[in-house]
Order: C-alpha cells, then sequence, then structure tokens
C-alpha cells in the first residue's frame, strides 16, 4: 500500500510542472465599480495617504512665510507722440530711433539688470537697511530705506513721514555684496503684459512696505537712468555731428578752390565739360565717314562687278535703277525682239518687214550700249568721289582723335575734382540735415517709459494663498489615495472575486460565503436590532435528544437559520447539487490550496445544510495534520478517522450531531503516516461503505499543495469544492491547486469564494440579501422606518 501511495504522489509531483501555467488566462478588464470597490477595500490606505498629504499641504501652507506683493506698471514707448512733417516727408521718431520689438525686450532686460539693482541698492543705501537685509511683517518703518522719490512713482497708503531718510554718510564710491544683488533680484519680478505696451515690475518680500518701496524705487532708478541714457546720447550725438560738420565744410571749400583753378588754366575742356561740344563733334565726323565708307564700298562693288569679262551690262542695269532713256532703250530691243520671233515663222529673212526690223535693231542696240558706256562711266566717277570723301573724313576724324586724348586725359581730372566738390557739398549737406533732425527729435522724443499705474502697499499677503494651496493640496492627495490603492492592488496577487474564479481558472463559482461578523454588522444595521436573534428564540426544528456531539457557534446553519450567511450555505447546497448531470455528487471532498481559507467552517455548513434538507450526512475530518473540525461539535479528537484506520471499529468513531440528521466523524490523534493511511484499502472500502449507509459524505480535507493527501482523497470523491478566501489566498495557488486536482483525474465541481466583504461594492450581500429578510412581520413593523434609515 505505501508503494502505491508513493508512485500516486511521484506521478502527480512529475506532472506538476506541466500545469503550473496551463490555462492561466489574462485578468478581464475592470469597470469603473470595480475600481470603485477596490477603494472601498483599501480606504483605510487611502484615507491614510489622503490625511497625511493634505495635513502636510495645511501644515507647509500655515507655516510658510508671508510674501507681499507690490506692483508698479510702465508704459514702455514705441512711437513719439507728435510725428513732424518736413518738407514732403514724415519724420517718424519712432522708425528713425529704431523702437520696435527689439527695443521693448530691451527696456525689459535693462530692468532685470544687475547694474539696475546695484544702482537702487547704492541709491537707497539699501545695504545699510535693517528692513531690507531682514524683512518682516512688523518691519514697516521704511525711513531707512529710500531717498526722496518722486511723486509720481511714490506708493499710495504710504505716509510722506516715511520717505524721509537720515543722510547715510556712506561713501559712493563702496562696493556692494554681490549677495546683497541677488536677494535683491529675486525679489524683483518684470513681466510683459501681454497684448499692450505695458511692463509691471513686482517685489514680493516679507514686509508690504518694503515691497511698496522697492518697486517704487526701482520704477523711479529706471526712469532716471533712461533720462540720463538721452540726454547722454544727445549730447554725444550733436558733438559727433558738429566734428563731422566743420571737416565737411572744410573738404567742400578745399575742393572748390581746385575747381575753380583747373577753369581758369583750362577753360575749354571746362567748357567742353560742361557742354559736350567736342563729343558732339567726334560723333558727327564718326557719322560722315560711316557714310562715305558706306557709299565707297557700294559704288566699288560695282565696278568691280561691271569689270569682269563675260558681264552683260544692260542685263545688270536692267536689274537696278538706271537712267530713263537706257530703260527705253532696253524695252524697245525686247519688244523688237519679240516682234522678230512672231513673224520669223511665217516671213523670210528677206522679207521687207523683217529687213526693217534688223535695221531698228541694230539702231536700238547702238544706242543702248553708248548709254551702257555713258553709266559705266558715271559709276567710275562717283566710285572716285567717294574715295576723296572718305579720305576726307577719315583724316578729319584721326585729327579729332589726335586731340582727344588731352582732351580725355583733361576732362577725367575736371570730372574728377568736379565730383569731389559735389560730394563735399552732399556730406556737408547731409550732416546739416542731421544735425537739424536731431536737435527736433531731442526736443519731441520723449522719456521712453511713463508710469502708467503705482505701487500699493499690500493689505494682504499673496502667498501663501491658503486656498489655492489647499485645493492643489486636496488634488495632490486625491492622487496619492488613488496611486496607493492601484500600487496595492497591483501588489496583490490574491483572488478577489467570484468572476475571477470563473474568467481565470475556468472554474464554476458555486457560491459566495460573506464573512461571518461583517454580515452580523450588515444585517444588524438593516433591521435596527442590536444583536441577531439568538437560539432560544429562533429555535431549529428538533427530530430527537441529542447523541454525543452537539452543533458549535461557526455551524451558522444551525445557531442562525434566517441569517444571510445561511442563505448562502443554501446556495452552495443548490448548487452542488445540480453541479452534475443525473444524480447528485454523493461523496464531496472539500479542499483548499492553502491553510486557513476556512474549508472547515465550508465543509461543515454545507453538511448541515444537506442535512437540513432530510437528507442522511456525514462529515469526516480527514486532515489528521491539523485537525479543525471537532471542535465545532464539541467531540474529543482522540478516536477519529486515524484511528479507524489503524483497527478500530467505525461506530466507535461515529459521533450524531445534536437532533439532526448530520453524524461526524472527527480525525483522530495525529498519525505518523496520513498520506498512507488514506492511501490505505482500508479507506477506499471506508468510502464504499459510507456511499451506501449515507446519502451524502462530505470529507475535510487537508489542504492541496503542502501535503497530498487532499489529492489523493479526491480519487474516491464524486466532486472537489475548492475553497477560496477572498482578498487572501494567490492566483498561482489556486491555479496551482487546480492543476493538481485535474492531474489525479478529479472532478472539481467549482469553487467557492469564502470571507467576502459585505460592504459597497458586493451587489450580493449589499444589496439583495440585506433587505431580505425572515422577521416575523410584527418583528418587521416593530422595527419601523428606522431600520431602512439605518
Amino acid at each position: 500500500m505505501h508503494a502505491v501511495v508513493g508512485r500516486e504522489a511521484a506521478r502527480i509531483a512529475t506532472t506538476y510542472g506541466d500545469f503550473v501555467d496551463a490555462e492561466f488566462t489574462e485578468a478581464p478588464a475592470r469597470s469603473l465599480r470595480d475600481y470603485l470597490h477596490l477603494i472601498v477595500k483599501y480606504r483605510w490606505l487611502a484615507a491614510t495617504a489622503f490625511s497625511a498629504i493634505l495635513a502636510s499641504a495645511a501644515v507647509r501652507t500655515l507655516m510658510a512665510p508671508k510674501i507681499f506683493v507690490a506692483s508698479t506698471k510702465l508704459e514702455i514707448s514705441k512711437e513719439a507722440p507728435i510725428q513732424l512733417r518736413l518738407k514732403d516727408d514724415v519724420l517718424n521718431l519712432d522708425e528713425s530711433a529704431g523702437k520696435g520689438p527689439r527695443f521693448f525686450s530691451t527696456q525689459i532686460a535693462i530692468l532685470r539688470s544687475r547694474d539696475l539693482a546695484e544702482r537702487v541698492i547704492r541709491k537707497q543705501k539699501l545695504d545699510e537697511s535693517e528692513t531690507f537685509l531682514r524683512p518682516t511683517k512688523d518691519r514697516g518703518s521704511v525711513v531707512e530705506i529710500g531717498s526722496e522719490l518722486l511723486g509720481e512713482v511714490r506708493p499710495r497708503g504710504l505716509p510722506a513721514k516715511q520717505i524721509v531718510l537720515a543722510d547715510g554718510g556712506r561713501s559712493a564710491a563702496a562696493e556692494i555684496d554681490p549677495g546683497l544683488i541677488d536677494r535683491y533680484l529675486s525679489y524683483l519680478g518684470v513681466a510683459e503684459v501681454k497684448g499692450t505696451d505695458l511692463v509691471e515690475v513686482t517685489f514680493s518680500t516679507p514686509s508690504p512696505t518694503l515691497s511698496a518701496m522697492l518697486s517704487a524705487a526701482h520704477a523711479q532708478t529706471y526712469l532716471e537712468s533712461a533720462a540720463e541714457t538721452k540726454v547722454e546720447t544727445d549730447v554725444e550725438a550733436r558733438g559727433f555731428l558738429d566734428r563731422q560738420i566743420r571737416q565737411a565744410r572744410e573738404n567742400f571749400d578745399r575742393s572748390q578752390a581746385l575747381l575753380a583753378a583747373f577753369r581758369s588754366q583750362h577753360p575749354q575742356v571746362a567748357m567742353n565739360e560742361e557742354y559736350k561740344e567736342f563729343g558732339d563733334r567726334v560723333s558727327q565726323y564718326a557719322k560722315a565717314l560711316g557714310d562715305a565708307e558706306a557709299d565707297r564700298i557700294e559704288l566699288q562693288s560695282q565696278h568691280d562687278f561691271l569689270a569682269r569679262k563675260g558681264i552683260d551690262p544692260a542685263t545688270y542695269f536692267s536689274g537696278r535703277e538706271a537712267s530713263p532713256s537706257t530703260a527705253k532703250l532696253h524695252d524697245a530691243l525686247v519688244d523688237i525682239g519679240i516682234q522678230r520671233s512672231a513673224l520669223s515663222g511665217k516671213l523670210g529673212p528677206n522679207h521687207p518687214q523683217m529687213v526693217e526690223l534688223s535695221r531698228l535693231e541694230a539702231e536700238t542696240r547702238q544706242q543702248l550700249e553708248q548709254e551702257l558706256h555713258r553709266e559705266i562711266a558715271s559709276v567710275r566717277s562717283r566710285l572716285e568721289a567717294a574715295r576723296n570723301r572718305e579720305a576726307r573724313a577719315r583724316d578729319a576724324l584721326g585729327k579729332m582723335e589726335s586731340s582727344a586724348t588731352e582732351l580725355q586725359r583733361l576732362g577725367a581730372q575736371y570730372a574728377l575734382l568736379k565730383s569731389d566738390a559735389d560730394n563735399a557739398r552732399a556730406l556737408h549737406d547731409s550732416f546739416m540735415k542731421q544735425r537739424t533732425d536731431t536737435a527736433v527729435r531731442s526736443q519731441l522724443d520723449s522719456t521712453p517709459a511713463r508710469v502708467v499705474e503705482r505701487a500699493d502697499v499690500p493689505r494682504r499677503a499673496a502667498k501663501p494663498d491658503f486656498g489655492a494651496d489647499m485645493r492643489l493640496g486636496l488634488l495632490m492627495a486625491l492622487a496619492t489615495a488613488i496611486a496607493a490603492v492601484l500600487v496595492a492592488d497591483h501588489f496583490d496577487n490574491s483572488v478577489k472575486t467570484s468572476k475571477e474564479i470563473e474568467s481565470l481558472f475556468h472554474l464554476a463559482p458555486l457560491a459566495t460565503i460573506p464573512n461571518f461578523a461583517a454580515a452580523r454588522r450588515a444585517s444588524e444595521r438593516r433591521r435596527g436590532r442590536a444583536k441577531l436573534l439568538p437560539v432560544a428564540e429562533t429555535p431549529a426544528p428538533t427530530t430527537g435528544a441529542a447523541s454525543g456531539a452537539s452543533p458549535g457557534p461557526m455551524l451558522v446553519v444551525h445557531h442562525e437559520p434566517r441569517s444571510v450567511i445561511a442563505e448562502a450555505f443554501r446556495g452552495l447546497r443548490t448548487n452542488i447539487l445540480f453541479s452534475t448531470a443525473g444524480a447528485p455528487p454523493k461523496v464531496i471532498v472539500v479542499a483548499s490550496a492553502g491553510m486557513n481559507e476556512g474549508k472547515t467552517v465550508i465543509a461543515s455548513n454545507l453538511a448541515a445544510t444537506l442535512a437540513e434538507s432530510g437528507a442522511r450526512v456525514i462529515l469526516i475530518d480527514a486532515d489528521m495534520r491539523h485537525p479543525s473540525c471537532h471542535p465545532h461539535f464539541g467531540v474529543s479528537n482522540d478516536v477519529g478517522l486515524s484511528t479507524f484506520l489503524t483497527g478500530r471499529g467505525f461506530d466507535e468513531v461515529v459521533h450524531e450531531v445534536g437532533a439532526t440528521r448530520l453524524a461526524f466523524v472527527a480525525a483522530g490523534p495525529h498519525p505518523p503516516n496520513p498520506a498512507e493511511l488514506i492511501g490505505s484499502t482500508r479507506m477506499a472500502e471506508a468510502v464504499a461503505r459510507l456511499r451506501e449507509e449515507y446519502d451524502f459524505v462530505v470529507i475535510d480535507s487537508p489542504a492541496l499543495l503542502p501535503v497530498t493527501d487532499g489529492v489523493i482523497l479526491s480519487r474516491y470523491a464524486d466532486g472537489v469544492v475548492l475553497v477560496v478566501r477572498a482578498q487572501d489566498t494567490s492566483r498561482d495557488m489556486v491555479l496551482r491547486a487546480r492543476d493538481l486536482l485535474r492531474v489525479a483525474n478529479a472532478h472539481v465541481l467549482g469553487a467557492v469564494m469564502n470571507n467576502t466583504d459585505v460592504g459597497w461594492g458586493n451587489y450580493q450581500y449589499g444589496g439583495y440579501y440585506g433587505r431580505y429578510s425572515y422577521a416575523p412581520r410584527e418583528e418587521q413593523e416593530a422595527v419601523g422606518p428606522e431600520a431602512g434609515a439605518a
């Protein structure tokens, strides 16, 4: 028998590793209700985190030093108030001074500069002021802070007597500690007012008076610095222009003297440069030479063509413009030729008409040759005349060119002298105009900034803003509380709901058993009673006298038959009876993955509910390693299953429970070999015998994962009920227990969620069962509306 049990355990252990992650499914997506239930579940953690963060924010806000903010608004001018018209142009001082966005940004940078801060510190003697060095709300005296302030920047609400200072006597050249400048700049804030030309200068200090004074002093110092810079710029510009004007005048006078001397020495060059006569004459000679050369080339080409041998002058001149007589003779000769050709076919050469035509043709040809000779002679004479004209024009142009070199040299010298004189005059006139414009600008261009809103002495602190800080702290506390809940849930790998049993492990959820204490409290609140009805007031039905065992307080079905808990066990009974097709399972093993998951209470109350239905039921405590059923029935553990398996009679270990149809077998003394006893033939025979004698056999087995006893017991059972403790049993443990049972070919009926919360988020117990009551009508009427209010 020991060998059989060893082989069974070895087979389960060998196969177990292949089933650890067999059908593990990803957790289903959570709904908003699930997340709200998480908050309720971890309400103490969330409340602790929320309270800690909110309290920290409140303490920090209350302990933070008060900061008072005073501000002065300045307008940075980008346009001059006057546009001056000079001649045909409008002098826009904004464009001429370059006051664009770059100018605006420059002024803001000046307001933030360390030099301006040092100037304020030096001028107001802040390095000697206790108010500045150690500012507090109560330190309101500014007698040692400032010198006389301009009226337009003096803070409103500040008495005039407070701005009169005693003479410090400190050297103006003393060095300022850079740390004081850093402190000053830490108080300073310069911000552009969006969409406007305004700049807001703010100071944030622990003293309201100091904030107002520093804001006013900073604005005043900036205005004074800008005014000084403007004056210095105007003076420097005028001095520069005066020097340039004097130098330009000297250059102009010198260039004019040189130009006058040249004109007196070379009046013709000056005249020619003034009126351009020599250039016009050269152009005329060049044109005449070009025309003569063109005529000569044309006549030369005609002469050369006519001088060729074999050229018919008549043909040449017939295609060109000739004299009228030549054209008339040529036409007459053509007509005679046409007539002879027409008559030659009809008349003979000796015919009088043919003889007359021959005579006329000879005379006409002779006259034409004479005319052609005259035309050729005319071409020769005209060619000679053209050659003469070309030679004369070329000689005249050559003479002009020979004198043009000297004239050109003198003309260039004259042009250079005249250009120097013109440039000197233009530069002098430009400087004179700029001096005039600068004088006008210095009168029209105002200081680039002006005060549009003076600083007020603040009457309340700007920081800390208790309302804003607490709102932010509330948000941070809420976010921290939610984050704490999510982190706690992320690291919580336990099974929480029946939905996870079904979705993750593909097990049927048989029942959800609430936490007993929480269910009682919820029932008391809803029914308006101090406690549930005692057993004496709601007695269970009796059928006879007790014989050996009596139900303990954990048998809720017996002691509180009308409670929500009892109804949950009755639901478990119903689901088990209908869990298999055909006949319900007779031998039921109640198991759990680990210890302390409530399987003993589940097995005891399941057996009680089965007996309550009129069936004959026996409950066996098979956990011989850690027996826990016998205290619930008030029996001793001296004899039990272990003594039976080692040789005692079965009737000696069976206890009848009160007046119910329930029998109970305790685990008995702890044996040295529980697994071998459970896997023995005597155990198998006992289970077979009990099948015949009882309607249902409920076995409370040991935990599945620590020992193999429960897996062996599952081989005898018709079905196994797996108990899972809500919010405690890990998913890995449930998965491993399920796989162990499947390896053993056990029929797993489903799982029971034990110890569930009955509060918000559990619809079954927080809603339906909480409103369902077995109390008599007179009790419900006695409770009245207070129960519903509770």
